[in-house]
């Protein structure tokens, strides 16, 4: 909890916090079991939310029979919602998850609908995820590697990612191999330990051919390219960035498409080629239109902006830090 809450992070936790309570799609948020005085204190980050607030259902434990439902701004004491609409409700939650998860609706087609009754105790669910980490060892690891690395503390993400694959290793799990040699390939690209990051994005990448995993392949090549960036060597950045590319246009990703375009775009960018680099972030730009990921098309707008007031177009790079405020302005 201390990582997660330290300085260093603050800027991730903000940009996940804003999503959250201000920037995303979704129109409420449901808060279940958080009290606004632990160590992990998100009180003053959710205070400074402006406009865009997100209308917020706060479920507050009561181990009374009595429900109640007040306006989330009664609470003084330690209360982060006050200029936010929303309801408080006391009950007891545990009968509240119960009839949550039975009151689930699936979608059928586009517009058609039918009630599901789920003839699972909701708990079930739960008991069975946890009965399996306990019985994978492989699993436990590979999960602390992730949270790890989520917190940007990449060692210790190395420390269990290299557990969790010496288990799998033993097990005979070939697929699961390649993934935690391609997550560790992510943690020592992140330390800036490229060469190291190589070593395991080709051991991974061996995998993926011999299994036929096309996406996973893609990925390595990715991950080389990233990696042969940070060491300089453009040729091979562009090289494997297009490899990638290809696979992902095979498979029919177009969110990956992107991303490779944009991963193009900051190769020719960074090795002077500043043509290449815009032609590049413009057929991110159109994908990511097109799939509405709006954080993407202001990377790349950011991207465009550096490129022209580099190459001497302030004009051109005025119009796009006006883009940026564009969207900024219609997500507030």
């Amino acid at each position: 909890m201390k990582a997660v809450a330290s300085k260093t992070l603050s800027d991730k936790r903000m940009n996940l916090i804003r999503y959250l309570f201000s920037t995303g799609k979704h129109k409420k948020v449901l808060i279940l079991g958080y009290s606004c005085s632990d160590e992990f204190d998100i009180t003053p980050h959710i205070q400074s939310m402006g406009k865009n607030q997100k209308e917020i259902i706060f479920i507050k434990h009561s181990a009374e029979a009595k429900e109640e439902i007040e306006d989330i701004k009664t609470q003084e004491h330690k209360n982060p919602f006050k200029n936010f609409n929303g309801k408080r409700i006391r009950c007891d939650t545990n009968k509240f998850i119960k009839d949550f998860w039975n009151s689930f609706e699936d979608t059928i087609g586009e517009y058609e609908y039918k009630s599901i009754k789920s003839k699972v105790e909701w708990t079930k669910y739960i008991d069975d995820w946890s009965e399996i980490l306990k019985e994978n060892r492989a699993l436990q690891y590979f999960i602390s590697g992730l949270i790890f690395y989520s917190i940007s503390d990449f060692k210790k993400s190395i420390e269990y990612y290299e557990i969790s694959s010496e288990i799998v290793k033993e097990t005979g799990h070939i697929a699961g191999e390649a993934v935690c040699y391609m997550n560790l390939g992510n943690a020592y690209c992140s330390l800036g330990s490229f060469k190291k990051a190589i070593i395991y994005h080709e051991k991974s990448l061996k995998i993926a051919k011999e299994i036929g995993d096309k996406a996973g392949e893609s990925n390595c090549y990715t991950g080389l390219g990233i990696a042969y960036l940070g060491l300089g060597n453009f040729k091979k950045a562009i090289r494997y960035h297009k490899r990638s590319l290809k696979i992902k246009k095979e498979i029919g990703d177009r969110a990956g498409e992107a991303l490779c375009y944009g991963d193009l775009g900051v190769d020719y960018h960074v090795s002077g080629s500043y043509e290449k680099a815009i032609e590049y972030y413009l057929k991110a730009e159109i994908i990511f239109k097109e799939t509405g990921q709006t954080h993407y098309v202001k990377e790349v707008y950011k991207y465009l902006s550096i490129i022209y007031k580099e190459i001497g177009n302030y004009a051109k790079a005025e119009e796009y830090k006006k883009k940026i405020e564009n969207i900024k302005a219609m997500h507030r």
